[in-house]
């Protein structure tokens, strides 16, 4: 067993995004907590809970469903067709919907037709291409109390989160809208880490305080990978003890990351905050599709499982744009993400639970969904949602020239 001493001390302050809001720094403060080690042993099997959807027997039998679906869609999703509009891989409907504008090319036709040997894949009519909606989602954000706008994974339209005060208006859009109220904000132990770096642990720059994300390769090393309006290139990070880190680099705001330049390693926080805590190893990384079941992992809330992502290719305002998002909700309408949790691990898992699947990290919280907070501190300024968005890690590594470290 490797055992590395650290200190547990909770830190300072919580960065929250919240859309349709200034990005705010929340002061988070309490007492000090007994040493413990940081330690690498035995993995507990937590993860998903209470009834398994769809029929299934296990949590493992619906994840290995899950990530069958992934698979294909994947292949399907990197064939780049023009008429594709999107693809539903809930692992409840035990097959992929591939939705599609017009025929299909016949590379894409005989790569269904391959995917459909092992699992079931249905093609199904689309209104518009992904390429069509995603258009009109750039045109409509800039659109005055506009907060985020999604395309619909069948091909049918645009889901718009707009501000309550323009609810009643008309919108104008060539393509059919759905509007629903939105008020996104930067979300922003785990309570002092030490190296090498683990995802989901608390982290601060002179900007606030949030969680780090993934341990990434980059440029022939491990750096921390976080949210982007946690902190600016050059400036410091420290983790929650008030140790340095290293420098922050690569901020990208559009997309919502960055790195921060310090030793890491592939593994994330599991399990409560100063409680039951515990640590997994990350297996690789993956996409996101409508209809997956994720958990989260953040350095205030601890781990929140039991979330199915709603939306992908999402288009945010928190106030400025931020691109490339998903999009989703905790099923059973508890808090899932708050204050603080900002860059934190969006994950899945493999199907007995024993590693984590790196999908992105977290952004930020929508307060029309607004819920207790679980974690550290639950009262004070301390604000946190039952639905909320993360920056996608297939979008992010390549973007970065980047891969994701495992453990």
């Amino acid at each position: 067993m490797e055992i590395k001493e650290k200190r547990r001390r909770t830190s300072n302050r919580g960065l929250l995004a919240v859309l349709g809001a200034v990005v705010v720094a929340v002061s988070l403060t309490s007492g000090a907590a007994a040493a413990e080690p940081k330690s690498i042993g035995p993995v507990p099997k937590s993860g998903y809970d209470g009834p398994v959807p769809g029929g299934f027997a296990a949590w493992g039998d619906l994840l290995a469903m899950q990530q069958k679906l992934n698979r294909a869609a994947e292949q399907i999703a990197a064939a780049n067709g023009d008429g594709f509009a999107g693809i539903i891989a809930a692992p409840e409907n035990r097959e992929l919907r591939v939705y599609w504008k017009g025929a299909t090319e016949g590379k894409v036709s005989a790569l269904v037709a391959k995917l459909n040997r092992t699992v079931p894949v249905k093609v199904l009519p689309a209104a518009y291409s992904l390429k069509e909606l995603s258009a009109e989602s750039a045109r409509l954000i800039k659109q005055a109390g506009v907060k985020s706008v999604a395309p619909k994974a069948d091909g049918s339209g645009l889901s718009v989160g707009v501000d309550r005060s323009i609810r009643a208006q008309t919108l104008n859009s060539s393509v059919p809208i759905e509007q629903t109220d939105a008020a996104p904000a930067p979300a922003a132990s785990r309570e002092n880490d030490s190296p090498p770096y683990w995802g989901g642990a608390r982290w601060r720059s002179p900007d606030g305080g949030c969680s780090t994300g993934f341990a990434v390769w980059h440029g022939g090393t491990t750096k921390m990978l976080s949210a982007g309006h946690c902190g600016k290139n050059g400036q410091t990070a420290h983790d929650g003890g008030g140790d340095f880190m290293g420098y922050i680099e690569h901020d990208d705001d559009p997309w919502d990351t960055l790195l921060i330049n310090t030793s890491s390693a592939g593994r994330i926080y599991d399990g409560g905050v100063g409680v039951n805590e515990f640590s997994k190893p990350v297996d690789h990384a993956a996409a996101n599709w409508v209809g997956n079941y994720i958990c989260v992992s953040g350095s205030y809330s601890g781990v929140t499982c039991n979330n199915v992502v709603d939306e992908i290719n999402v288009t945010i305002g928190i106030p400025y744009t931020v691109y490339g998002q998903v999009r989703a909700h905790q099923v059973d309408h508890h808090a899932a993400v708050g204050n603080g949790d900002s860059g934190g691990p969006a994950f899945d898992l493999v199907p007995d639970w024993s590693r984590v699947i790196a999908k992105g990290t977290l952004t930020a919280i929508d307060l029309h969904a607004e819920k207790p907070c679980n974690g550290v501190p639950t009262g004070g300024n301390r604000r946190c949602s039952s639905v909320f968005f993360f920056a996608d890690i297939s979008k992010t590594l390549p973007r970065l020239g980047a891969s994701i470290v495992t453990g």
